[in-house]
């Protein structure tokens, strides 16, 4: 069974800019302290990627849960646990999904030029289930657009099928219309 010590981070160095551990090979660690909703956290930023590694504790430091998350979206299967370090749970993040993470990635790339693997080209990729499109898998990407620092493309992807269903420009800082109200503006029409 895995259990959390912190005195595994006691000598690490800490990143200045960011405040975070840093691992031999790279990676950065936050700690979440205990709190009284859950024990210690541990939440692994692997090197140069959007890509981490979570870890929750209970309150005896034994194993919780643990997963991954690609920017702010859980993916693959995620694992809970009881105290004693036995399995309770296994939840498959990506079942809803017909295209996975890493095919989105790939046409992102191949179509817009940003690798969404390296947070260094400023984008992003969430994924959720549409209340609004009866549950509907589906994919946002935020892009960078290179030469207009203040301005970023909207691409929304069909989760099932891949096929980009709206794609607009929006601007970072407020005074714009929010992009999937306007696409959903366009399924009226």
């Amino acid at each position: 069974m895995r259990y959390f010590n912190i005195k595994n981070y006691e000598n690490l160095p800490i990143d200045e800019k960011t405040g975070l551990y840093k691992l031999g090979n790279g990676n950065m660690v936050q700690i979440i302290k205990k709190t009284d909703n859950h024990g210690f956290v541990e939440r692994i930023q692997i090197k140069n990627t959007a890509y981490l590694t979570y870890n929750e504790y209970h309150f005896n430091n034994s194993i919780k849960k643990n997963g991954n998350i690609f920017y702010t979206s859980s993916f693959g299967i995620w694992k809970e646990y009881d105290e004693q370090g036995k399995l309770i749970k296994e939840t498959n993040w990506d079942k809803p999904y017909k295209i996975s993470i890493d095919d989105v990635v790939a046409k992102i790339k191949e179509k817009y030029n940003i690798n969404l693997e390296n947070r260094e080209e400023k984008g992003s990729l969430n994924r959720y289930l549409s209340s609004q499109l009866n549950n509907q898998p589906i994919y946002v990407a935020h892009l960078a657009i290179k030469d207009e620092p203040y301005k970023m493309k909207y691409v929304l992807i069909d989760g099932t099928t891949g096929d980009i269903l709206y794609e607009t420009e929006f601007y970072k800082k407020g005074g714009g219309k929010n992009p999937f109200s306007e696409y959903l503006k366009s399924l009226k029409k």
